[in-house]
């Protein structure tokens, strides 16, 4: 198993509110967590380095022991708290109200990936020469999308595609999406924010990444 990672602030920003961390535990073992903050002057920075210092933490502790079950366990421990954590910090100074981030992570154990993900991150994997998104973005576009109003295409453009319909740290309470997907020697997983796949299609992200 081979991990790496890269940031940008890119040309249009002047900071990066994206955080990412990884590890490989065993051969076959290891996780990769990527959030995208947002909210206040440096709260985005602030609350997606919470969550990524507190899923990681957890997730550093991955054994060929741990079922399916004991992975949603740990997982869903985890971001209640560095939900509770930036949702009281923003409460705490004014001026980090309202800041959150979205999530997306994976970990692998053997041939079996496990995937969460809030908000408008997403995991692609590629396999076979295709490209294929694992997870569902939390976003009223989306919804759109998923409602038959507007089509992908039509969405990339959207006015209102940054505005996303769940977060850590945004609320008391915080829903999160799980999937499993199997993975094989050769295959590759991407975790990415929407600072790619606002202006790279799923297409163009295979080629990148190959």
């Amino acid at each position: 198993m081979i991990i790496y990672g890269s940031s940008s602030i890119g040309k249009v920003r002047k900071d990066n509110q994206d955080t990412y961390m990884f590890d490989t535990l065993e051969k076959d073992i290891g996780y990769a967590v990527v959030c995208d903050g947002m909210g206040g002057p440096g709260g985005g920075k602030i609350a997606s380095s919470i969550a990524v210092s507190g899923i990681s933490k957890s997730l550093s502790a991955l054994s060929h022991e741990c079922d399916e079950q004991k992975i949603r366990q740990t997982f869903q421990k985890a971001i209640e708290c560095v939900n509770k954590e930036i949702y009281n910090k923003s409460l705490a100074d004014s001026s980090l109200m309202g800041m959150g981030t979205t999530l997306v992570c994976i970990a692998v154990i053997g041939n079996i990936c496990h995937i969460f993900n809030v908000g408008d991150s997403r995991a692609y994997i590629i396999k076979d020469g295709g490209i294929r998104r694992l997870t569902h973005d939390h976003s009223a576009v989306q919804e759109l999308v998923d409602s038959g109003m507007l089509t992908e295409s039509q969405a990339r453009n959207h006015p209102n595609k940054n505005i996303i319909t769940r977060a850590l740290g945004v609320e008391k309470v915080v829903y999160y999406d799980y999937f499993t997907e199997r993975v094989d020697s050769g295959d590759i997983l991407l975790l990415c924010s929407d600072g790619i796949t606002n202006y790279v299609d799923d297409l163009e992200l295979s080629y990148e990444t190959l």
